[in-house]
């Protein structure tokens, strides 16, 4: 909901990249044969560590940004979260029919958060808000692991509900790394130097990481997800995994920054996919899933020809996001031509 002039070329390059992550993580799902075993299995777990958690830091770092920015803030926010709501159950009902319609993912997660964001933004820069949001953050998340086995209890006593509030990276306690990002998104807006955020992110994400690896060295089952917890069929990060997320979202914000604000890249095709990630999130699955996997029945033996097909796949999202980008810009301008007082509107030949 950033206004267009003043989108910030490194967030658009982390969602891009997160986008990019979240292509070749179902790639490898439904395109990569079983032969291709363990390392096939190491890529879906990587990728799936780094993808959804960025997108869900991101969306709490543009909300303050937006905030300030958007008029008929209830009305814009709802409606949001109400297309995020419908995209997430066409998904579920066109890509994935066998499983319940009501189960949720992690768009419905997104919309929780652009709603979340009408109750925390107004007050959110006031003194003494933000190290409150954080902690709450952090309390969110401890509560879902102090409280896991009666929660476990719960989902099998209530199958249905628990298909609704507890599937894809389900908002307790995936909310906290959102709120995480709001409290840096408003600390960044307001800062006089915002690189010096910038800087500290990096240094602490990548602290994170490092204390994840230390873990790993110790304890090499640490980061295989056989310590973490799955419920309904879905993942949730448990110890030295939850410093591996935090840190890799965090480093991953930070180096953007830095390509883009110190280094200067461009990185335009980065830019394009962050742009347009909803739509390209949903034209992907269909793309992926529907047409290659089901349609055309492929699958990939070799991992030569995966990493072709799965580059080939992003070239053609970036060209789908110009031309979304330029319908975007028309259908725009011609609202704007329409909305204009009647004595500006040109006249027509």
């Amino acid at each position: 909901m950033v206004g267009e002039r003043d989108r910030l070329a490194f967030i658009d390059v982390a969602r891009g990249w997160a986008l990019v992550l979240m292509v070749v993580n179902h790639t490898a799902r439904y395109w990569i044969d079983d032969s291709l075993g363990a390392a096939r299995t190491a890529l879906i777990h990587l990728t799936t560590t780094l993808a959804g958690p960025s997108f869900l830091f991101l969306v709490g770092f543009v909300l303050p940004l937006s905030w300030a920015q958007t008029r008929h803030r209830v009305a814009r926010y709802a409606v949001r979260a109400a297309q995020l709501v419908l995209a997430g159950y066409f998904l579920n009902a066109v890509v994935f029919p066998a499983q319940p319609l009501l189960a949720s993912n992690v768009l419905h997660t997104i919309a929780g958060a652009t709603l979340a964001g009408l109750l925390v933004l107004p007050w959110l820069d006031r003194s003494g808000a933000r190290p409150a949001v954080a902690g709450i953050a952090v309390t969110w998340a401890a509560a879902f692991w102090l409280m896991l086995p009666g929660i476990e209890r719960w989902v099998a006593d209530h199958p249905r509900a628990g298909l609704v509030l507890f599937s894809e990276f389900p908002p307790w306690p995936w909310l906290g790394i959102v709120f995480l990002g709001m409290v840096a998104g408003s600390t960044r807006r307001t800062m006089q130097r915002p690189a010096h955020l910038m800087v500290a992110l990096g240094v602490a994400g990548t602290a994170g990481v490092l204390g994840a690896m230390a873990c790993w060295w110790y304890d090499p089952k640490a980061l295989t997800f056989t310590r973490d917890v799955v419920i309904n069929g879905h993942w949730v990060p448990r110890g030295a995994m939850v410093a591996w997320v935090l840190g890799a979202t965090v480093a991953s914000l930070a180096v953007a920054w830095w390509l883009t604000e110190v280094v200067r890249l461009r990185l335009r095709w980065l830019v394009v996919l962050g742009r347009t990630a909803l739509a390209l999130y949903v034209i992907h699955h269909l793309l992926v899933v529907i047409l290659v996997q089901r349609a055309l029945g492929v699958r990939l033996a070799g991992w030569g020809e995966f990493w072709a097909a799965t580059a080939g796949l992003i070239a053609a999202l970036v060209v789908i996001g110009i031309a979304w980008l330029a319908a975007r810009s028309v259908a725009r301008r011609e609202r704007r031509r329409w909305q204009a007082p009647a004595a500006a509107r040109p006249v027509e030949p």
